[in-house]
């Protein structure tokens, strides 16, 4: 079984939810799947500098890059287009028996798509949360005109959609109730994987976490210059309006119980949009106690996710929420919005806190000062979220839940 997975941005599997696709086809592979990755070599504002003529490997996964075309205009450099992928992709798609293609509303994602319709080979597509009403009212313009001219097309062709979860699935059937949705979540990387691999973890899971967590908090303190006794939030996503961060910080300066709590901003964002921040929590006068670590390498990430005391998101809308599965694998509890997909979860299985923000007695503060006034229930909901995260979201559990799909998929388009 040959797959082609297509995305993008290369700049995307470095970090945040598109990260998780090396995981997923190293696990494939690992299952006997021929699966590689088609891509660019954006790099945000510039170009990563590779191989643009040649397979490279990527963290153990071939890895096909093409040059994007890159204009000094943003709207227009976000397009992601690139000739060279679509030229290589028209010439080998049929060499593939399916090809899985993640985002939407992309040049890349969609004339893959288009060229697949063409060539009748099956494809599926991951809309990563961009068909749910607040991504949708965004760009409304640019969207509009990529629905009419391709992706509506393209969306209805595939043999499949793949959401991440219930609420996803919800969104894009209110979109379009015709639409052929199937939902298989995201997996996690073990946050306590050694980074030898001939070592071994030990095997009393409860112990090592705990003594991982409380080195990590004593060194990241010392870091950052906060005393021991201090409360630690963590906020670990893409620096983003509709994240909500502007409420964290609020939540920070406006409650009398959090005076003494720090909160670590892990990633980034538009310089603009950053800048705001820092304005913001120096006009409320909490400057010392948020700190914008930017964005952080595997080692400082697992250090930010090991270290906290609780990982809060009040989210307007994240279709998944990948850095709440690792906050849980990391046994950090988490508070997170009714827009997070994975609320759900960490209601039913008390991993954490839930806000609603559209109800008026939502008190952001109020929710953080709770979950934290208690210890020892918070370290026994990141005991149980810790070994829930094993259990339901190991990447072999996804590979091979995609490969069944993918085999189903790939008999019902042959001829009989």
């Amino acid at each position: 079984m040959r797959v082609l997975h297509v995305i993008p941005s290369v700049s995307a599997l470095r970090g945040g939810p598109s990260a998780a696709i090396v995981e997923l086809v190293r696990a494939q592979r690992a299952l006997g799947i021929d699966a590689s990755i088609a891509t660019t070599n954006d790099d945000g504002e510039g170009l990563l500098q590779v191989d643009t003529k040649a397979w490279s490997v990527l963290e153990d996964v071939p890895c096909r890059y093409f040059d994007r075309w890159s204009p000094s205009i943003r709207p227009l450099r976000e397009f992601a287009y690139s000739n060279a992928l679509r030229r290589w992709i028209g010439k080998h798609i049929e060499d593939y028996d399916l090809v899985h293609v993640h985002a939407i509303f992309s040049a890349c994602s969609s004339l893959a798509m288009t060229i697949a319709r063409k060539h009748n080979v099956p494809y599926i597509v991951r809309t990563i949360g961009l068909l749910d009403r607040w991504s949708l009212s965004q760009s409304v313009l640019r969207k509009s005109l990529f629905l009419k001219a391709l992706e509506h097309k393209n969306l209805k062709g595939a043999a499949t959609i793949h959401a991440t979860s219930e609420l996803e699935a919800e969104q894009i059937l209110a979109f379009d109730p015709s639409l052929n949705v199937e939902i298989v979540p995201l997996g996690i990387t073990d946050v306590l994987r050694p980074s030898d691999p001939t070592q071994t973890i030990d095997t009393n899971i409860d112990h090592v976490l705990t003594k991982s967590r409380s080195q990590a908090q004593i060194e990241l303190k010392q870091q950052l210059s906060i005393d021991p006794s201090c409360p630690m939030l963590l906020f670990l996503a893409r620096l983003h309006p509709k994240k909500g961060l502007e409420r964290i910080v609020s939540a920070l300066a406006d409650t009398a119980s959090l005076n003494t709590a720090h909160l670590l901003i892990a990633g980034s964002g538009e310089p603009q949009y950053e800048r705001s921040l820092h304005h913001l929590c120096e006009q409320l006068g909490i400057a010392e106690r948020v700190h914008f670590l930017g964005f952080l390498k595997e080692g400082q990430k697992r250090q930010a996710l090991l270290g906290s005391d609780l990982y809060v998101l009040p989210s307007a809308s994240e279709n998944f929420g990948i850095s709440v599965l690792e906050a849980l694998n990391a046994g950090l509890p988490s508070l997170v919005s009714t827009g997070v997909a994975l609320h759900d979860l960490v209601a039913k299985e008390s991993l954490g806190g839930v806000i609603d923000l559209d109800a008026p007695s939502t008190n952001l503060g109020d929710s953080i000062t709770l979950l934290l006034s208690s210890p020892d229930d918070l370290q026994a909901m990141g005991m149980k979220a810790r070994r829930y995260t094993q259990e339901h979201y190991s990447w072999t559990s996804i590979a091979t839940e995609l490969k069944t799909i993918y085999a189903r998929l790939i008999g019902l388009n042959k001829p009989s």
